[in-house]
């Protein structure tokens, strides 16, 4: 195995058994409700913030690729 691999696995591993314990003690169900529209969904909580952490991953990565790419 090389080092590469096994960097990637002391990383990877870690982090997979950490979400898998924040989602089983984050089960309770919330309630989203998007304002204009009249529908309200019940999701359990640890998707609403995984959700949030991605698309806040997300949109920082492509707010921080226009504004590198724009300052040539």
């Amino acid at each position: 195995m090389s080092i590469n691999k096994f960097f990637i696995r002391a990383i990877s591993i870690p982090l997979a058994l950490m979400v898998i314990i924040f989602s089983l003690s984050n089960r309770k169900i919330v309630s989203i409700d998007f304002w204009p529209i009249p529908k309200v969904y019940e999701v359990p909580l640890f998707s609403v913030i995984i959700a949030s952490v991605i698309l806040g991953v997300i949109f920082g990565s492509l707010i921080s690729w226009i504004v590198k790419n724009t300052k040539d």
